[in-house]
């Protein structure tokens, strides 16, 4: 599938509330699928890029795409502190960055996470 192209102003979409709910986190197709047949039926043409765990950029654009729904600005989120293996956290920023290139965009959101305190 060709990369999509902006026309005009796009309005994006965060599918937080569809995946996180009673807190519980469901990161599934079928939640996913909820929120994007929804996102398209208000006219929303694009949505927050986050690649489903195995899933490919080229088979994360046709998904969207068949909702009408292009990639827009995403996040990579990590604690950023002792909490983690600093080595294997600089490899999973490689493969997002690498992933969202893939899907076109030139720019990302970072962020920290909260970590829990005794």
């Amino acid at each position: 599938m060709a990369k999509p192209k902006p026309t005009g102003r796009r309005i994006a979409a965060n599918p937080i509330p569809y995946w996180s709910r009673g807190g519980r986190i469901d990161k599934s197709r079928a939640i996913f699928d909820e929120a994007f047949t929804d996102y398209s039926e208000i006219g929303l043409t694009a949505v927050k890029a986050d690649l489903p765990d195995g899933m490919s950029a080229a088979d994360y654009l046709d998904w969207i795409g068949g909702y009408g729904l292009a990639p827009s600005l995403s996040l990579f989120n990590s604690p950023f502190d002792e909490t983690i293996d600093i080595t294997e956290e600089v490899e999973r920023a490689k493969k997002f960055a690498a992933a969202q290139v893939e899907l076109g965009l030139d720019r990302t959101m970072i962020s920290s996470t909260t970590t829990a305190t005794s």
